[in-house]
């Protein structure tokens, strides 16, 4: 018998006044729900009034800041108001957050503002999973004592609560089925504040509705509701479209509202478990033997990369010219150093301690940073000659963000107490933070429209394809004088124009976004 089936009986027993072992039975039955519950999980049961209309403020808020409008100027105010859900119900359940959620707290405060300020759609979609990834480990810290958790714990604790908030998706209903059934037969203060409530959840679709069919039955009307209400705050200008509209919003809410309080009820119940395996149990020869040959090759490899690269000592095989061989292999360099960092990684993790493998893993890491060296010189000497790229400019990134992990690891070979993934959470996130608000395309416009580096290899073409981050760089370059078969070409100035618009709807206050703005204002010079 599910739960449901059991209050159903319960409200058929009562309803009988029936006091016979039947109903002693179903009343044990209900009391065994309770105890099944964690303690946690139980209180937001029993605080359902609160977590349930919480919950269904914050999904109509995210649904208002959000919906078809991900860079707008609202989304950094879901951001944070992301972070007042979750401060209050924290707060609701008794959790000191204290102040190691600082960093996280400042670092999704600063994601969201980026998310508003470019129109990068990488950077946007890296500024909503470092939101999320930020935010669950930030949760994670507050219900779960994680001192012992590594890089493998912490990865193992988000897949975990992420997919397993699905498993709750149920639960609002079932928690206001129990609260509901609980309180019964007690007076309720908050009655009117639910059915006004109740009210406006019901009115303002049919409100909607109604103000659609006004509109379209009078055209004066409809031209005042379109110009200065819906489409100014929504963008909104198409009746039947907006129907579509309507149904899209209220299947939004409802995800948001059950995949939010889901996420709550996993955190509460605490059934995260980490599978850390066994550490440091493997034979250390086998390590030695490997890193040894490898560390063989990569001295070898080092010293030419001193001597022929670095330093240009050395005569380069026939029909091989310096400029060709410091140009190529930077992203076989790149793989390698990635290679390196997961070895040395592993190694510690899982073999007992040796100081012969601690000195072969310290080999293998100087020798990672020569390769840094070797690859960053490379893409540096190919940048001079072909221009920066989006690729480019990410080889730079990863190369710098391999180098300060090496200098962790480096530390966490002669320390094992170093909080090495803390370390690297800060590191990747300041990083990327920098990269954000540097703004890729901005910076690939900027170098390769550089008056005292401009050519005439310019490639119009893959500037005209980037956002509206590099949008005043490029009309800058145009009003100079340069590429002018690409200014009298209309095709491209059009397709830039498209560009401004992509992702956003510039026309509304959500969707108003400082890129697309400052890119569009730089555009009506050149009209």
């Amino acid at each position: 018998m599910d739960m449901d089936q059991v209050f159903k009986k319960l409200d058929e027993l009562k309803q009988n006044e029936a006091e016979t072992e039947e109903y002693e039975k179903v009343l044990q039955k209900c009391e065994s729900y309770r105890a099944e519950l964690p303690p946690l999980s139980q209180k937001i049961r029993d605080n359902y009034p609160f977590f349930g209309m919480s919950g269904i403020i914050y999904a109509v808020f995210y649904t208002f800041c959000l919906y078809r409008n991900p860079s707008g100027i609202t989304a950094p105010l879901c951001a944070l108001g992301t972070l007042c859900y979750f401060f209050l119900c924290l707060r609701k359940l008794e959790i000191k957050m204290g102040k190691k959620c600082i960093f996280y707290a400042g670092s999704i405060v600063l994601l969201g503002i980026n998310l508003c300020l470019t129109d990068d759609g990488f950077l946007i979609f890296c500024d909503y999973t470092g939101i999320f990834l930020l935010l669950l480990s930030g949760l994670l810290r507050l219900f779960y004592e994680d001192r012992e958790w590594g890089l493998m714990e912490y990865l193992s604790a988000i897949l975990q609560t992420a997919f397993g908030s699905l498993d709750h998706l149920g639960r609002p209903f079932e928690d206001r089925k129990v609260w509901k059934s609980q309180k019964k037969e007690e007076k309720r203060d908050n009655s009117a504040l639910k059915y006004v409530f109740l009210g406006i959840l019901v009115g303002l679709p049919l409100l909607l509705i109604v103000m659609l069919l006004l509109a379209s039955a009078d055209s004066v009307f409809g031209h005042l509701l379109k110009v200065n209400v819906l489409k100014r705050l929504f963008g909104i200008g198409n009746v039947v479209d907006t129907f579509f509209r309507i149904f899209n919003i209220c299947l939004m809410m409802a995800a948001v509202y059950l995949l939010s309080y889901g996420l709550l009820v996993k955190l509460g119940s605490k059934s995260v478990k980490i599978f850390s395996g066994k550490r440091h149990t493997g034979e250390p020869v086998v390590a030695i033997t490997v890193n040894a040959m490898l560390g063989v090759v990569y001295l070898l490899f080092s010293v030419i990369q001193i001597l022929y690269l670095f330093m240009g000592r050395l005569s380069l095989p026939e029909g091989t010219t310096y400029a060709v061989y410091a140009r190529q292999g930077f992203f076989q360099l790149l793989l390698v150093c990635i290679i390196n960092m997961t070895l040395v990684l592993f190694c510690l993790y899982k073999f007992r301690e040796s100081k012969v493998l601690k000195g072969m893993l310290a080999l293998i890491s100087g020798c990672t940073y020569i390769m840094i060296a070797s690859s960053a010189l490379r893409m540096y000497m190919y940048v001079e000659t072909y221009d920066l790229s989006y690729l480019r400019v990410l080889v730079f990134w990863g190369l710098g963000l391999i180098f300060l992990i090496m200098s962790g690891i480096m530390i966490f070979i002669s320390n094992r107490k170093f909080p090495l993934f803390k370390y690297c959470m800060v590191v990747v996130t300041i990083l990327y933070l920098g990269l954000a608000y540097a703004r890729p395309d901005y910076l690939i416009a900027s170098y390769n429209l550089n008056e005292q580096h401009i050519n005439e290899n310019v490639d119009w073409r893959y500037l005209s394809r980037l956002s509206a981050d590099a949008v005043p760089v490029i009309v800058e370059a145009l009003e100079r004088g340069e590429g002018d078969e690409f200014a009298d070409d209309p095709e491209n100035l059009l397709y830039f124009r498209l560009d401004m618009n992509v992702g956003g709807y510039t026309d509304s206050l959500r969707g108003f976004n400082f890129s697309r703005y400052y890119g569009s204002v730089s555009l009506r010079r050149l009209r």
